[in-house]
C-alpha cells in the first residue's frame, strides 16, 4: 500500500481526530500509524502529548485506500474462515456417512448369519422345531 509522506505526529493526530470521531480507543490511532509506518511504535511524546487535528485532503484519502485495503483483508479472512468451516463439516458428514456404511455392512453381515448361528444351536441343542425349519430352508444338509 502507497505511505502518505507527512511527520508522525501531523499523521498520528489525524488518526487521532477520525477514532475520537468513531468512538475508537487512542491504540487504534496506532494501528492505522502502524500501516503507514511500519511499526505501530509512536513515541511516548507523540502518543501522550498530541491532540487530534482535521485531516488533509491527501490524509482522506490515504485512509480511505487503507480502510478499503482492510476490508478486503477482512472479507478474505471471513471468506477463508467459511470455506475451512465448510471443509470441516464435509470431512465430518463423509466420516459419518462411512461409519454408518460400515455398521450397516457389520448389521447385514449378522444378519447373513443368524440363520446358521441359530442352526449350529439347535443342532446341539436338539431343538426339533429349529432344526426342522433350518433343513426347510436350506441351511442344514439333511
Amino acid at each position: 500500500m502507497n505511505k502518505i509522506d507527512i511527520d508522525k505526529q501531523t499523521f498520528f493526530s489525524y488518526a487521532l481526530y477520525i477514532g475520537r470521531q468513531r468512538g475508537y480507543q487512542k491504540a487504534w490511532a496506532s494501528m492505522v500509524f502502524k500501516a503507514n509506518f511500519g511499526t505501530s511504535t509512536v513515541g511516548k511524546d507523540i502518543y501522550h502529548h498530541t491532540l487530534p487535528q482535521i485531516p488533509s485532503q491527501d490524509f482522506l484519502e490515504w485512509f480511505s485506500l487503507y480502510e478499503q485495503k482492510v476490508k478486503q483483508e477482512y472479507i478474505a479472512q471471513k471468506n477463508a474462515e467459511f470455506e475451512k468451516e465448510r471443509q470441516a463439516e464435509i470431512e465430518a458428514k463423509r466420516k459419518k456417512d462411512e461409519q454408518e456404511k460400515t455398521l450397516r455392512k457389520e448389521k447385514a453381515k449378522k444378519e447373513r448369519q443368524k440363520p446358521y448361528i441359530q442352526a449350529y444351536y439347535a443342532q446341539r441343542s436338539h431343538d426339533t422345531k429349529l432344526l426342522k425349519w433350518a433343513k426347510s430352508n436350506g441351511i442344514l444338509n439333511e
